[in-house]
């Protein structure tokens, strides 16, 4: 059966009904030329709720936030396959862990800055008043 190719446009032999591409090579130009916005409809959502804890925690805008964001990006990826979508998923995990740890200590070192602040301006307070 003949066919063009889905990437180079060439007429070609298909073996199969399915075939796109005339070659490996034609189909490996395809497959890097992907567009990231090839994704699954059903797991975008991913993203947003990242960007939403990213957001939550103040981590957005750092490198690893960055990263986090771009693991959930390639978990909605059509292209990958379920054995680098799980790993993508555990990496994400751990990294939001790791996030969120270092969120909370951030909040514990200024809380306790807070804290020696109001200390002082008591003290300084209670030295005027005596």
């Amino acid at each position: 059966m003949q066919k063009a190719c889905a990437q180079c446009g060439e007429a070609f032999e298909a073996r199969r009904s399915t075939a796109k591409y005339c070659g490996d090579r034609c189909r490996q130009q395809a497959r890097r030329r992907a567009k990231p916005e090839d994704v699954d409809p059903r797991l975008p959502r991913i993203v947003d709720l990242t960007t939403k804890e990213l957001r939550r925690i103040g981590k957005l805008d750092t490198v690893l936030g960055q990263q986090a964001l771009t693991l959930a990006h390639r978990m909605c990826s059509t292209k990958d396959t379920a054995s680098s979508i799980a790993a993508a998923s555990r990496e994400l995990d751990r990294l939001m862990l790791r996030l969120a740890v270092g969120a909370a200590k951030q909040e514990d070192q200024l809380a306790s800055a807070r804290r020696r602040r109001d200390e002082k301006r008591r003290a300084a307070a209670e030295a005027r008043q005596a």
